[in-house]
């Protein structure tokens, strides 16, 4: 949970309060506000806010968390092409806890020279995050530029809240269109459109990971030639 943003907070008060630095950083005693710099032992970089260096006050703090969320690729393309049978392109994320951090990938089923990413990527993350949160995705919106056409969702994340889990198999969630038609049939899939997966912890700051996406699947029907 982050600090106040606002009233009276200290270096050190209850544990686990949002008005205490030592509450949401920890740290060794005596304390003082120079253990605290962003980056240093104590502060991760990600505590935006927060002095790096130089002058450094109780104020700086307003607001600022251990935990934090970094989007890494926000835009997925997905493009299949084939000359004379149904193909599929999509994409799937894949969430899972790795020790303190929750890690999103992605995996993209298109041909790689006009896919993106076109390998297993990392493409959010939240770093220390505490055990218990759990994912769903919003609202995915299929049709915000050009002509779209059914989009396929499966996995076992929902639009209900799902634990995270901390080994085994990863919590999944796959956008994905199927061109259909066959060597003698032309036919082709379009979808564009933006989405986002939303993670929740009881008493915890909410983090949103939001994308937009596009997904070409085409068979040209060209008879084998």
């Amino acid at each position: 949970m982050a600090i106040a943003s606002s009233g009276t907070i200290s270096i050190h008060t209850a544990a686990g309060t949002d008005r205490s630095i030592t509450g949401e950083f920890g740290g060794i005693a005596p304390h003082a506000l120079s253990e605290y710099y962003r980056g240093g032992a104590n502060v991760p970089s990600g505590a935006t806010g927060v002095p790096a260096n130089g002058t450094i006050k109780l104020s700086d703090f307003y607001g600022a968390a251990n935990t934090f969320s970094t989007t890494l690729v926000s835009s997925i393309t997905a493009n299949s092409f084939s000359s004379d049978s149904a193909v599929t392109a999509g994409f799937t994320f894949s969430v899972i806890y790795v020790g303190s951090l929750i890690r999103v990938r992605v995996s993209v089923d298109g041909d790689d020279a006009s896919s993106s990413p076109n390998t297993t990527t990392n493409v959010f993350t939240i770093t220390n995050a505490p055990s218990g949160y759990s994912v769903k995705h919003g609202t995915i919106n299929d049709g915000t530029e050009g002509h779209n056409d059914p989009i396929t969702q499966s996995g076992n994340i929902t639009s209900s809240a799902i634990s995270i889990p901390t080994s085994g198999s990863p919590r999944t969630f796959t956008l994905s269109g199927n061109s259909g038609g066959d060597a003698e049939d032309p036919s082709q899939t379009v979808n564009h459109g933006s989405g986002s997966l939303i993670f929740e912890k009881s008493g915890d700051t909410t983090y949103t990971y939001s994308f937009t996406y596009e997904i070409d699947a085409e068979n040209e029907g060209s008879g084998g030639e």
